[in-house]
């Protein structure tokens, strides 16, 4: 089931969702991230179509859990940007370094996540986002002039927040 889609500037289709189909059916892509069999008995994927409507790519995005690709959007330089939620305690996760936002470990029963691949589809940044109690998971996600925005859901008193100042709207209550 796909659950979003955004194009790309180069006129390709990404699509987003979750399978529960041992037999869905991935491609491998040169460079780009791959994750073949099945890894739970429901798996994130993503797809890319060409503007032809031809698959070029198409990968589970999962642990060993319960994962959910609920969210992408594509930058001007084509990088491709997911969210979503997971359960598992293994889920890909990438740190990219240079000051990012990376929570190597998922702290509640489920947390969203967040990552970031290249516009060859490469992994480049991956990380969980959540508090330590519970149900996180991220359903919008849009980058823009270099920033990222993610919209979602926590239940927890201790989801990582940030109060970025400049009198921007900020709310750290539940």
């Amino acid at each position: 089931t796909f659950h979003d889609a955004a194009l790309a500037p180069n006129g390709h289709l990404f699509a987003v969702g979750v399978t529960s189909s041992a037999n869905f059916p991935v491609q491998l892509k040169s460079g780009a991230h791959y994750q073949g069999p099945a890894q739970s008995s429901t798996d994130g994927t993503i797809v890319e179509f060409d503007a032809a409507g031809v698959r070029q790519w198409a990968t589970r995005f999962a642990g060993t859990s319960f994962d959910y690709v609920d969210g992408v959007t594509v930058a001007t330089d084509g990088r491709l940007y997911v969210c979503g939620s997971t359960a598992s305690t293994d889920f890909p996760t990438a740190n990219p370094g240079g000051g990012a936002f990376y929570q190597p470990a998922l702290t509640g029963v489920e947390d969203a996540f967040v990552a970031r691949f290249s516009a060859a589809g490469a992994l480049e940044w991956s990380t969980h986002l959540g508090g330590a109690s519970g149900d996180q998971y991220a359903g919008g996600i849009a980058v823009r002039d270099g920033k990222l925005y993610v919209v979602g859901h926590t239940t927890s008193p201790s989801f990582p927040v940030l109060d970025p100042g400049g009198g921007a709207h900020f709310d750290a209550s539940l």
